[in-house]
């Protein structure tokens, strides 16, 4: 969460005016900034219908010489996974992934897209039954993604030696509608020779939950990535 602290300062002139402009300016990019991780729907599941998973539209997440790749979405096929009323669990569920490729160590990039890939993740409740929210505490397992939908011999998965956490809250808010706030830390490993030599990403990337439904195209918004995708 962004804070600011204003100190005291001499009678400078114009000294309150200038610093007065910078907490407006800085409040105006925190306000500009989506919500986080959050996604609305009448579908109490998990992994939600109608939501998906966005990591940062710049930053790449994993890099293998001149190949890059950035910008991962998962987006969730409509099949719902009741949760159990206690207890852990696992989900396999299959997802649309999206991501952008460059070949030439980012000076351009491709978007490609794997339709129908499977992944398994396990969910811990941290709260107990009957609790709203319900919390999970969340692990991807695994997710694999190539066989012909990138550029060849690359391939991507979730990594078998780091764990790729996170948490998941379910609130219910009453008249059929569900909040679930999500996010996953994910370890990524790139193959550019078809599986034989793996690359691990030097950190996760964060994947913060957002609505699937097209809204108001901004930068950075879950609406936005789905709607360059269309």
């Amino acid at each position: 969460m962004f804070q600011a602290t204003i100190s005291p300062v001499g009678p400078r002139r114009g000294g309150t005016k200038f610093a007065l402009g910078i907490v407006i300016a800085l409040l105006m990019l925190a306000c500009a900034r989506p919500a986080d991780a959050q996604c609305t729907t009448n579908s109490d599941c998990l992994w939600p219908v109608g939501c998906g998973y966005a990591g940062s539209l710049t930053v790449p997440i994993v890099v293998a010489g001149p190949v890059e790749l950035r910008n991962l979405v998962l987006a969730d096929r409509p099949v719902c996974t009741p949760v159990p009323p206690s207890g852990a669990f696992t989900i396999s569920s299959f997802f649309d992934v999206f991501v952008e490729v460059s070949l030439d160590g980012g000076a351009t990039w491709a978007p490609k897209a794997a339709p129908g890939i499977s992944g398994l993740m396990a969910l811990t409740p941290t709260t107990p039954p009957g609790s709203n929210p319900r919390g999970f505490d969340t692990e991807m397992l695994s997710l694999n993604i190539g066989g012909g939908t990138l550029p060849g011999g690359i391939l991507i998965r979730e990594s078998p030696t780091q764990a790729s956490v996170g948490h998941a809250n379910d609130t219910s808010l009453g008249g059929g509608q569900f909040k679930i706030d999500s996010f996953f830390d994910i370890f990524v490993e790139l193959s550019i020779d078809g599986g034989n030599f793996w690359t691990p990403a030097g950190q996760p990337a964060r994947l913060l939950l957002g609505t699937g439904n097209p809204t108001a195209a901004r930068v950075s918004t879950w609406g936005a990535v789905k709607a360059y995708y269309r």
